[in-house]
């Protein structure tokens, strides 16, 4: 298995909003592409974000990475347009693709 991950820094003016688009539209045009399995969404407790700052991360699980691949070649560029123009200026983001190692102990 491998997880695509999205960490987001957001500016807390409008964070709020940010959380709601993503619960209502992001995630949902993300999952529509067919290429992930499910998806997980966290805010970062520790360490916090800076005090005009809150830090979330989005876990996309895919099983092959031409799945990933797909998502990049086909969709990627479109949805992280749409998202750096609604909140263009009020955020900052770092991707990573991660390989499961070990699933239980």
């Amino acid at each position: 298995m491998f997880i695509y991950q999205v960490t987001i820094g957001i500016k807390k003016e409008v964070a709020t909003e940010w959380v709601k688009w993503m619960e209502q539209t992001h995630l949902h045009d993300v999952m529509n592409t067919g290429s992930f399995l499910s998806h997980k969404f966290y805010k970062t407790i520790i360490p916090s974000g800076t005090s005009d700052e809150v830090n979330y991360v989005v876990q996309y699980k895919f099983s092959a990475l031409k799945e990933y691949e797909f998502y990049q070649q086909n969709y990627a560029s479109k949805l992280q347009k749409e998202h750096s123009d609604k909140f263009k200026g009020k955020f900052h983001a770092a991707r990573a693709v991660f390989e499961e190692v070990c699933e239980q102990y």
